[in-house]
């Protein structure tokens, strides 16, 4: 799922995303959802409690 993850990731930044949106938009995703959108918020450096409410 790491894989994935940074997969992602990196192809939103591309399309200039900030890193809370990126979070949002794979925490929308059903593949990944929470546990998605966490990792990513850890690799994106986004504080916890943030990319908790988002």
């Amino acid at each position: 799922m790491e894989n994935l993850v940074r997969s992602v990731i990196e192809f939103l930044n591309g399309l200039g995303l900030s890193p809370e949106g990126v979070v949002f938009f794979i925490s929308m995703l059903p593949l990944l959802e929470l546990r998605g959108g966490i990792l990513a918020a850890s690799f994106l450096q986004v504080d916890y409690l943030r990319a908790a409410l988002i």
